[in-house]
């Protein structure tokens, strides 16, 4: 059940998003299978192999990204899965952009291993990631993250979007 001010805006086999009715530069996402975005001058979609798919590796490769700034990383359990969660933002520093970020600076974290699917997943300036990254069994990932692209909007999207985050459960089989 999606709670009020709260509408699905994209469900298929790898991915799933709410998004709140109040605003459009917001959302919770859900990706399965997540796996390290190769960090390159032309952010050309590739996966990085040297990276493991585990919660714990994936996030710590994340957090140490160098146009990143992360909060630690820690433990948590979600809808009966555990794994990693921790918050991102674009390091003030940071000036590279990619061809379709419109000239912003933007930081290319993870593709999805899914076959057929198109995700390309980053972080623009000026907005706020919260990651979970979750051991969902069997050695697959589950990706979840609460974002918004203005700190103001973040910070309102993490207060909204807690109480739907704590009302997960997954049925893993």
């Amino acid at each position: 059940m999606v709670p009020d001010g709260w509408a699905p805006r994209d469900d298929n086999p790898s991915e799933f998003v709410l998004v709140p009715t109040s605003t459009s530069d917001a959302g919770i996402y859900l990706f399965r299978e997540p796996v390290a975005h190769l960090q390159t001058t032309d952010c050309r979609a590739a996966r990085d192999p040297s990276v493991a798919t585990d919660p714990r590796a994936l996030g710590s490769w994340i957090a140490s990204l160098s146009g990143l700034k992360a909060t630690p990383l820690k433990t948590v359990t979600v809808g009966g899965l555990s794994g990693v969660t921790f918050d991102v933002t674009v390091a003030a520093t940071w000036t590279h952009a990619c061809p379709y970020s419109n000239g912003a600076p933007f930081v290319p974290m993870i593709m999805s291993a899914v076959p057929g699917s198109d995700l390309d997943w980053g972080l623009g300036a000026g907005g706020g990631m919260r990651v979970v990254i979750l051991n969902a069994g069997g050695g697959r990932t589950l990706w979840i993250d609460f974002e918004a692209t203005t700190l103001g909007t973040y910070n309102a999207v993490l207060k909204e979007a807690a109480p739907i985050l704590d009302s997960f459960v997954f049925a893993i089989g």
